[in-house]
């Protein structure tokens, strides 16, 4: 069937190509702009009709319509087969109308053209039509065509009430009558229903035949027999269900305007949808009522059907798995979130506590069913469903871990359902707080100093107590010299405060640990301009802390570090170097990762080098990286220090 459609159009067009047609002037539809010439090939009524003035017809009202809907200028003229060749010849013609659809490829002057097919609801957009002729210009886009449906017409057959026929297997073998030249003809002569076949040469005389009872039926257009025996006034006629074969007519924009192919096809779909086409259908071709389920047509319905409901089995079984692989994936999911989640239903048993949550209750998951107040009391979510007012923010302690929790009801449709509750341990939130604002480093410089000034105090106070007063005055004097107090150098070299304070306190933390830590004698740092002070004790303040961890780690027996800080050329550069040789290439490739860290410590690690590189790289600076794993590492870092 699908391969006789093509045979069946190129019947139609030269059937339509012979016929003649009385009107010759063209019909001016209304509308402002230039004149869109349109050739309609000649077709049967109800597509077209032969009135006393004009023409009328599904045809001619269709295109009074579009001209409505864009305000559009419309010469309607109808027209030949050879009428249509010699206007394209001649470029007189924009759209060609009542094609069939798809155009077939075989029939001048199509059979030189690239013809498009287009489907009106998916004219979107600018100028979706613009890639067809992308790249094509003058005369080779003129070879270039859209078409697009407008209507179908089923072929149906035409048999007697009350003749015996109820189906269209009650016809196999028996004559049908066909107008010569007609799409019937070609789809009974390719061995479609009968070979019995009875040619006549119009459709009037298909309807008297059968009529008269001279055969049990024909097989003609839907729309164009039911017009007809209207018109003969003959009453005892009616179609069999369902149509045997649908072609579809359409219509051709010429000369590769994709514009004007959109504008015709966006005002045919805008009368779709405003119910102007369905009253076009309905005024032309009302009388018919469409496909009733006939037998044969009942038993492919009871199969589907079957079939269906077998699908519908199957996709149960399949449904249900695959609500157990959802449900599996979804505890994992729970479980991999770092929050812990406890879920009550509306009774305030727990329905759902994943593992992060177990573990700061310190209960199992047999507690699901369990009442909540029981269960996990710390967590309280029965005043929530009592009261249905959400708490955030909420700092408690569970179990002797900080954590911060949102409580909320489940609500649909005002009704409550339940409740949930989330917590984070703020451990984790505090370190990172810490290690963003630099204010653990500020801490632990001052503790350092504090104590080193302590340790200093009570030298000089036992020597006094000794009466060595000699010896005090030494110590004293010796602390006072500023040619041999790293703190004075530091003091007349860094003038940054910030810096200087935690350069100062990562010194005295070396000589608390025992480790050996060396100024270069030309580092040297002025006022930082686009720096912040709160970024040079962080991005400082890390790496001397990666050094030392580094150096005692390794267990190296003179452990030392190296820093300088340099300010030239609008850069600040800083240097880092230990001696530890910790650093490998696995490490290297991880070490400024979120968490990442190699220290085993209680407090949360692994945001030092994390923040650090993300100061570094927010600034615009440079962070390279140079050791020999049992040798050496260095940290490098260059700033911008100009503004940015």
């Amino acid at each position: 069937m699908t391969r006789l459609l093509p045979i069946l159009a190129s019947i139609l067009w030269f059937s339509w190509g012979s016929a003649a047609f009385p009107f010759e002037d063209p019909i001016l539809i209304g509308g402002v702009g230039r004149t869109v010439h349109v050739l309609c090939l000649p077709a049967d009524p109800p597509f077209l009709v032969e009135e006393e003035d004009l023409p009328s017809g599904f045809f001619v009202d269709l295109m009074r319509e579009i001209a409505l809907v864009e305000n559009m200028r419309i010469s309607l003229r109808i027209g030949n087969w050879e009428d249509l060749r010699q206007s394209m010849y001649r470029s007189r013609i924009d759209v060609v109308l009542g094609t069939p659809h798809p155009v077939p490829r075989d029939v001048e002057p199509f059979s030189y053209m690239q013809v498009y097919n287009v489907d009106p609801s998916e004219l979107g957009g600018t100028n979706p039509l613009k890639l067809p002729i992308q790249g094509i210009s003058g005369k080779d886009a003129w070879d270039i065509c859209f078409s697009f449906p407008i209507v179908e017409e089923p072929y149906s057959c035409l048999v007697r009430k009350e003749g015996g026929v109820e189906s269209i297997r009650d016809l196999r073998e028996k004559p049908l009558v066909v107008e010569k030249g007609g799409a019937g003809l070609e789809f009974l002569t390719s061995g479609g229903l009968t070979s019995r076949i009875v040619s006549v040469k119009t459709l009037e005389e298909a309807v008297r035949m059968v009529s008269s009872g001279l055969y049990p039926g024909a097989l003609v257009g839907t729309y164009q027999g039911l017009y007809l025996w209207k018109e003969m006034r003959v009453r005892n006629l009616e179609y069999i269900s369902p149509p045997v074969f649908t072609l579809e007519k359409g219509m051709v924009v010429t000369r590769g305007d994709s514009e004007l192919a959109i504008r015709l096809g966006k005002a045919f779909e805008t009368l779709r949808q405003n119910g102007s086409y369905r009253r076009l259908v309905g005024k032309w071709f009302g009388g018919y009522d469409g496909p009733i389920v006939d037998r044969d047509t009942l038993i492919k319905i009871g199969g589907l059907f079957l079939a269906i409901l077998a699908t519908i089995v199957g996709w149960n079984v399949m449904l249900k798995r695959e609500v157990v692989r959802i449900s599996g994936e979804r505890e994992k999911i729970l479980d991999f979130i770092r929050d812990g989640i406890v879920a009550v239903d509306k009774d305030g048993r727990v329905s759902m506590i994943n593992k992060v949550a177990q573990e700061l209750l310190a209960v199992g998951l047999d507690v699901v069913g369990k009442p909540a107040e029981e269960a996990v009391p710390d967590v309280d979510l029965v005043k929530v469903l009592d009261t249905g007012e959400p708490v955030f923010d909420l700092e408690q302690n569970l179990r002797g871990t900080l954590v911060i929790g949102n409580k909320a009801p489940v609500v649909y449709r005002g009704v409550i359902y339940g409740a949930i509750a989330t917590f984070r341990d703020m451990t984790e939130m505090h370190a990172l707080a810490e290690e963003i604002t630099g204010v653990r480093m500020y801490v632990e410089s001052l503790r350092v100093q504090n104590h080193e000034f302590q340790n200093k105090l009570q030298a000089i106070a036992g020597l006094i107590q000794m009466g060595r007063y000699e010896k005090a005055i030494e110590f004293i004097t010796s602390e006072a010299n500023p040619e041999s107090s790293t703190t004075s150098f530091i003091s007349e070299n860094i003038k940054n405060p910030a810096v200087g304070g935690i350069v100062i306190g990562k010194v005295g933390r070396c000589r608390e640990l025992g480790i050996e830590i060396r100024i270069d004698p030309d580092s040297y740092c002025g006022e930082c301009v686009g720096i912040s002070d709160q970024a040079m004790v962080v991005i400082i303040g890390n790496l001397l802390e990666n050094g030392m961890e580094a150096v005692l780690s390794s267990g190296v027996e003179n452990p030392r570090i190296d820093f300088a800080i340099f300010d030239e050329s609008n850069q600040i550069m800083i240097s880092v170097e230990d001696n530890g040789g910790t650093l490998t290439h696995d490490i290297e490739s991880r070490m400024f990762d979120k968490g990442f860290s190699t220290k085993t410590k209680s407090r949360p690690s692994g945001f030092g080098l994390y923040n650090v590189k993300k100061l570094v790289d927010a600034m615009g600076g440079d962070l390279s990286i140079d050791y020999v794993s049992g040798g050496f590492t260095e940290f490098i870092v260059t700033l911008p220090n100009g503004g940015i």
